[in-house]
């Protein structure tokens, strides 16, 4: 019992540090006293560690848990550093989170299978993996229930008039020592229950779910054929819902099998259904690797494809190596197994790859736009600023040929009071006779939405000087009357805005439709330079190929 409670206030003294540690940075931050980029290696540094330890506390003693905390978190936090050089001065976001939560998590198991002398034992791995996630999981889980009755409570005392809790919560570092010790006692317990906490329900109920997957799969195998593919097939988010079942699938097959050596799953239509899952696991890796490569013939590599791309070859790589397990016949459970702790580590290696300059997807990324450019392609400067040093390698080149976007001065101006004579000389306005009404909405806009408005015009310029904005001029709402308009700006995800002025007062609406707010390009050039057409239903909508804008109240 002892040892239990002194665990207990161990963890939650480390929880309370990596709180005060994190009100520490907000504060030190906020106060100038750090850069952006100190800011995010400290916070990362805190992140890693804390997890690290905590997650390790169980199975490990806390200063074997603490030297293999610092192990996990000294190199992720040198990769991460020395991916977000590739913005130089600039702290933004990137495409590194998802490698570096890998390379602080992934290594966990291996860590505390090590200490065990048992490294590459697949039935160690497994265990430890399993009850790192529910150990973690747990602590935060008992974090949320804290302050769910923490909150709770403060509005039961506030009708008697006692109001402790709230001046807590009101000081800045009250809810970061209450979150801390609530993760680090949740985690102590967790702990501390061991081996009494089993995984087999958990374990399960996910199993439940394999025929449900397979059902789904083989109805999406089959209708493919059939229905053939719609034109967003060809589109990351396709790739993505592609991918996510590869993940789930293969999440679902490592269960089925649980760590019992070579041992196939014991119930003959669960093994059945976990075999055919594990065939088919090939085939949508491999359409998401055509949906993508679909893409990038069109539009080149970005940073998300060459994520997309490098995600698909360790899906296949799954798939491969299941399907092949499974076709091989007896045995083809410890085969799995045995992929497993193979691609476990082939996927810690490609996390620190991503982050090194050998994969460096800006760089990869600006050098395929830049050739679109020489070959006649419309780009925005925003997208090659978007990808750091590289981006601006890039671009400077194409200026030097004579091919770049439109400077940046442009923006910089864009900060300066705008007109409505600066605005209307830029923003298009369809039907091309709707100008006046045009006019008098940006005239009774404020400075701020002007400005705005003029930035989101100059942003996405196209290389043959199309501005990346449009105002549509039309009778949404007929027995609305007034000006309405909508406002399009963004030629790769368009943003609207409703615009309806009437009695000299600009009033927003809602605007609803197909086509908007999308990552397909498409929208803006379609209203642009598209045949439109005002279609009567409820209220009017605007039509353009595909996409469709009306505007609701």
């Amino acid at each position: 019992m002892g040892t239990a409670i002194g665990r207990r206030l161990a963890l939650a003294f480390a929880g309370a540090l990596a709180g005060t540690g994190f009100w520490l940075l907000e504060d030190y931050y906020a106060s100038d006293l750090l850069t952006a980029r100190q800011a995010m290696l400290i916070a990362a540094t805190m992140t890693a560690f804390f997890h690290s330890f905590l997650a390790m506390v169980g199975p490990l003693t806390m200063a074997r848990s603490a030297l293999g905390a610092v192990a996990v978190t000294a190199p992720a936090v040198a990769l991460l550093n020395l991916m977000s050089l590739r913005h130089g001065d600039q702290v933004t976001a990137f495409s590194g989170v998802g490698a570096f939560l890998i390379l602080i998590l992934l290594p966990l198991p291996f860590w505390v299978a090590a200490a065990r002398g048992r490294m590459m034992d697949y039935a160690v791995l497994f265990q430890e993996a399993w009850a790192i996630v529910l150990r973690l999981m747990s602590g935060w889980l008992f974090v949320a229930v804290v302050w769910g009755v923490i909150v709770l409570s403060s509005a039961l005392l506030g009708m008697v008039g006692i109001d402790v809790l709230d001046r807590l919560m009101d000081t800045a570092v009250g809810p970061w020592l209450i979150s801390g010790v609530a993760l680090g006692l949740g985690i102590a317990v967790m702990a501390e229950a061991g081996e009494r906490v089993s995984l087999g329900p958990v374990l399960m109920l996910l199993r439940l779910l394999i025929p449900v997957v397979l059902v789904v799969l083989g109805v999406f195998l089959v209708a493919l054929p059939v229905q053939g593919v719609s034109e967003t097939f060809g589109t990351l988010s396709a790739a993505m819902t592609l991918l996510a079942v590869c993940a789930i699938a293969t999440t679902l097959i490592t269960t089925a099998l649980d760590c019992a050596g070579d041992a196939p799953v014991p119930r003959r239509g669960m093994r059945w259904a976990t075999q055919a899952l594990a065939v088919l696991l090939p085939i949508p890796a491999g359409l998401a690797g055509w949906s993508l490569w679909l893409r990038i013939a069109d539009y080149g590599w970005t940073p998300q494809r060459v994520l997309g791309v490098t995600v698909t070859a360790l899906a296949l790589s799954y798939g491969v190596a299941y399907a092949g397990a499974v076709l091989r016949g007896p045995g083809w459970a410890g085969r799995i197994r045995r992929a497993n702790v193979a691609l476990a580590l082939v996927t810690i290696g490609l996390a620190a790859l991503w982050m090194t300059p050998v994969l460096n997807a800006e760089r990869i990324s600006a050098n395929s736009q830049a050739a679109r450019v020489i070959a006649g392609a419309d780009l925005s400067e925003r997208q090659f600023t978007r990808w750091g040093l590289a981006g601006e390698r890039a671009l400077a080149d194409l200026r030097a040929r004579g091919m770049g976007p439109p400077a940046r001065a442009d923006l910089a101006a864009a900060d300066a009071p705008v007109t409505v004579a600066d605005l209307s000389a830029l923003m298009p306005v369809r039907p091309p006779g709707a100008a006046a009404a045009r006019d008098r909405i940006l005239g009774a806009v404020d400075d701020e939405q002007r400005r705005l408005w003029h930035r989101a015009c100059l942003r996405d310029r196209r290389t043959d000087g199309r501005v990346g904005c449009l105002m549509i001029v039309a009778n949404f709402l007929p027995d609305l009357g007034g000006d309405q308009a909508v406002i399009l700006s963004g030629w790769q995800s368009t943003m609207v805005e409703g615009m309806v002025l009437k009695d000299g007062v600009v009033e927003r609406l809602p605007v609803e439709g197909s086509g908007i707010y999308s990552t397909a390009p498409g929208a803006l050039a379609a209203y642009l330079e598209g045949e439109m057409a005002l279609t009567p239903r409820r209220q009017n909508e605007m039509r353009a190929g595909d996409f469709v804008l009306r505007l609701s109240r």
